[in-house]
């Protein structure tokens, strides 16, 4: 009878691809296949060394170090690394490690010290790596914005995932960065930006399908000072009118490629001027995650919300619409400063089931248009977040007048609808 190891070695290898290891579990197998025996393990160990997920110090990573000083051909398998310096003392050691790495595909870098400086080091015309790397994620305060347009020109980086942890209220300011062609980036997470960076950044990345960030600025950031009691950061103040219409400009280049988009507010806004986004003709986003404030005003404004539907696009299979401490579905919040409780005249309305139908008329309508603007449209999450401010505050989920629940159940989406109640 003929055993494993009695089989060709391209179908041994073969097997062991299919071990490869995309995921920790995957890795897992790989290296319980190198235990079995000599000959696995010298099969098996150029694949189990494909990727690591370490903390610096560790056990693992202190094997990983010997490793490559007693055979600097084992770095050469590494394709996939992710770490978290623990220790300020081993900061240093990080950017000399990465270059056993030449053929590092993907990258994550975590520090808990809010002070690691990796990217002058992945900017390195020497880096082994810099060249072949196609996805990356920083923990990283302080990159200006002369490296993130160098690390989006990457040549092969399609994903770039920057987490910035630094001051909540630094942005990406202008500086003068001379571009040469066009990113490949197809995939972006990014902080906050100044408008003019933004509007750079997207024509320069205008291969992007992915893409999660704030609102741009038009100047500083800063954060509130409230007398309410803090269990959570304070939320940031953008002490500027927000114009969404204005907004669109930059996102125009993406309107035929754009699949996922996620756009958050950023902070608390000065004032509003009314004005809406429009992504109608946006024919290939399917996933929009995006705060209310792109569409609608806060509610003691007056501005109807009504046509919502027209606004989205065509291809719309999923949205996800927050609404932020500064702005109410059905009713509003005390602003910082002004103490802190839900409005307690429209709380009431809500709880006895006096809403008028003009009130949610725009989330109704995104079922009854559903054939004839939105034929793709699967669920729908309409959320007021609980903890931009503090956790004073819980979720409770809106029970809808039967009217409503039957016109989206004969729609098929699926519809949940969150609102902020005091605790």
């Amino acid at each position: 009878m003929m055993q494993l190891l009695d089989l060709d070695i391209e179908v041994l290898n073969l097997i062991i691809v299919y071990l490869r290891p995309t995921e920790q579990i995957l890795r897992n197998n790989n290296l319980n296949l190198a235990y079995t025996c000599k000959s696995l393990l010298k099969l098996a160990q150029p694949y189990a060394a494909e990727a690591f997920d370490d903390s610096v110090p560790s056990t693992r990573y202190e094997l990983l170090r010997r490793t490559l000083n007693e055979n600097a051909e084992y770095g050469k398998n590494v394709k996939t690394f992710s770490f978290t310096v623990q220790d300020p003392s081993r900061e240093h050691e990080i950017s000399d490690f990465v270059q056993h790495f030449p053929n590092l595909r993907e990258l994550k870098c975590e520090s808990a010290l809010k002070s690691l400086r990796l990217a002058a080091t992945i900017l390195s015309p020497n880096l082994p790596f810099r060249s072949g790397l196609q996805r990356l994620t920083l923990y990283e305060s302080r990159i200006s914005t002369k490296q993130l347009f160098e690390l989006a020109a990457l040549p092969k980086l399609k994903s770039l995932d920057i987490e910035d942890d630094g001051p909540k209220t630094s942005i990406f300011e202008p500086e003068d960065v001379t571009l040469v062609g066009n990113s490949v980036l197809q995939s972006l997470l990014i902080g906050s930006l100044h408008i003019d960076v933004f509007l750079k950044l997207l024509s320069f990345t205008s291969s992007l399908t992915e893409l999660v960030c704030p609102m741009p600025t038009p100047g500083p950031l800063k954060p509130i000072q409230s007398n309410i009691p803090r269990r959570r950061a304070e939320p940031i103040r953008i002490p500027y009118v927000l114009s969404p219409r204005n907004f669109m400009s930059p996102f125009r280049c993406l309107s035929r490629i754009l699949t996922t988009l996620h756009l958050n507010s950023g902070g608390i806004w000065g004032n509003f001027d009314g004005t809406r986004m429009d992504f109608s003709q946006f024919v290939a986003l399917k996933k929009l995650g995006i705060s209310s404030l792109c569409f609608f005003s806060p509610l003691p404004l007056g501005l109807s919300r009504d046509g919502f539907y027209k606004l989205l696009p065509p291809s719309l299979e999923e949205l996800d619409l927050f609404f932020q401490y500064d702005i109410g579905i059905f009713y509003s919040l005390c602003r910082p400063g002004d103490g802190f409780g839900v409005e307690k005249t429209g709380r009431a309305r809500f709880v006895a089931g006096e809403l008028r139908e003009l009130e949610y008329r725009w989330i109704l309508e995104l079922a009854q248009y559903k054939r004839e603007r939105l034929r793709f449209l699967d669920s729908v999450l309409i959320l007021e977040g609980t903890r931009q401010v503090t956790s004073l505050y819980k979720s409770e989920i809106w029970t809808p007048p039967a009217s409503v629940e039957h016109v989206f159940a004969e729609a098929d989406v699926f519809l949940e609808v969150r609102v902020r109640v005091d605790r």
